[in-house]
């Protein structure tokens, strides 16, 4: 019987991580398992630089901590509690993250689930990681390159896109349409291009064989989501944002995978007086709106999900 592995996925401001908590208490206290592993999936909150803005909140009561050796990275554990939070803060800005990256990564933390008899629960927007953690994909082990990476920061998108049909024709027929006009995307897809096929990791087929992932969707109707973020917005500006990102502004270039965290464009404008207050709110709250119904067009693409309504959960495993 395979051991499961449970992914909560859903639109930004859905509860996901509030989810696995409630659920990681209730095993333990069922005595089903050990311990629970709690990963982030989210390419933003993995950033040290920016937890209020990316929401990287590590809930109440937990501490940094790297005395759980057999973990890849520091994580976040409570005392006297078998409840591990793993993936939040443990890189610089100025660091790369891939798919390949957080694929090695919580392949680790599930290899010492494993042998613990944890239960180990995925929670985050990034879809991408939750859809191909299993993937046997020698591909996404293609580190990056630097000398192409700067050859392209000097191209313009017209020439990404013609410089990859010329070099791989077939891949460049497959990319959608937002791909086409996405330059990282395309940088990755001639960076793949340029380079030799690597050998996929044995050990990471063997983890991989070991599993049962389970999708759980949450889903929140467009009102109560608004009003959500709102009051997410409301919270983070409470906490500091401004601050953080001033500070975040004036140390790390523009060319940084975390300047992509969503409201820093908003943000930036504020904080260098070209909008108001309201108008910061504003533009922030539409940055947001439009990347959750990219997440649920992006999500009702797949199948084999659950889906749940967030408000009917809430408080499900009390």
């Amino acid at each position: 019987m395979k051991h499961p592995l449970l992914s909560i996925i859903g639109t930004t401001a859905t509860g996901k991580t509030s989810l696995a908590l409630e659920l990681a208490n209730q095993v333990l206290a069922d005595g089903l398992y050990s311990g629970v592993d709690i990963i982030s999936v989210d390419s933003r909150q993995v950033y040290a630089n920016l937890p209020i803005l990316s929401g990287a909140d590590v809930p109440a009561g937990f501490i940094r901590t790297m005395s759980e050796s057999e973990y890849p990275q520091p994580l976040y554990a409570k005392p006297e509690s078998s409840i591990f939070l793993h993936g939040v803060s443990i890189l610089n800005a100025d660091e790369e993250w891939s798919v390949a990256q957080f694929q090695a990564f919580a392949l680790q933390i599930l290899a010492v689930s494993l042998q613990k008899n944890h239960l180990p629960i995925l929670v985050g927007g990034t879809g991408l990681y939750h859809q191909q953690l299993f993937l046997d994909d020698p591909h996404l082990l293609i580190p990056p390159n630097d000398a192409w990476r700067a050859e392209a920061a000097t191209l313009s998108l017209v020439e990404l896109q013609t410089k990859l049909k010329l070099m791989n024709p077939e891949k460049y027929k497959a990319l959608n349409n937002s791909d086409l006009h996405n330059p990282r995307r395309l940088q990755r897809a001639i960076e793949i291009s340029l380079a030799d096929v690597p050998v996929f990791p044995e050990w990471q087929r063997d983890v991989a064989t070991e599993y049962q992932q389970q999708f759980v969707g949450l889903s929140l109707h467009l009102e109560i989501l608004e009003q959500r973020i709102k009051d997410r917005i409301e919270k983070r500006l409470a906490q500091g944002v401004i601050d953080e990102c001033t500070h975040f502004l004036e140390n790390y270039t523009d060319t940084t995978l975390a300047h992509s965290t969503l409201g820093l464009a908003s943000l930036s404008s504020y904080i260098q007086g070209t909008t108001t207050s309201d108008q910061l709110k504003e533009s922030w709250l539409l940055e947001e709106l439009q990347y959750a119904k990219r997440q649920q067009v992006w999500w009702k693409k797949q199948s084999n999900i659950l889906w749940y309504d967030a408000q009917q959960l809430e408080g499900i495993a009390e």
